[in-house]
């Protein structure tokens, strides 16, 4: 498993430097400033709890870095939706390209009332 992981390291930390390039942290912030405010990830399962239910976050990723493809007729609008009717509180979309072959946000898009986490990972 150390293998596979320093492999996501080093392909995120390499993604992360063009990415900087592309766009400065200065053009970052603004850009995040002109967006709607977050949806609220932990008051989603707050309420789960409070109303006595479990608060599932539902994983959508279409591989896994470790076992490979997981499905390949792979609709993440659907599996969001079918993930929000089972009760899921939030998503979390797996959006690391190479290692879990990614859930685009086009793809994503608002496809479920369901609130979604995208975990890029994060190196300092």
């Amino acid at each position: 498993m150390t293998d596979i992981l320093k492999k996501i390291e080093t392909y995120k930390r390499r993604e992360i430097a063009a990415a900087k390039v592309r766009m400065p942290l200065e053009t970052l912030t603004r850009k995040a400033h002109d967006h709607d405010p977050p949806r609220g990830f932990v008051k989603a399962i707050e309420a789960k709890r409070e109303t006595g239910h479990m608060a599932l976050i539902a994983e959508i990723k279409k591989a896994s870095p470790s076992k490979g493809l997981i499905r390949a007729d792979f609709d993440p609008p659907a599996l969001a939706r079918a993930y929000e009717s089972g009760g899921a509180a939030c998503l979390r979309c797996s959006p690391m390209r190479p290692p879990f072959r990614a859930v685009s946000r086009s793809r994503r898009g608002k496809a479920s009332n369901a609130l979604a986490l995208s975990s890029q990972g994060l190196f300092v």
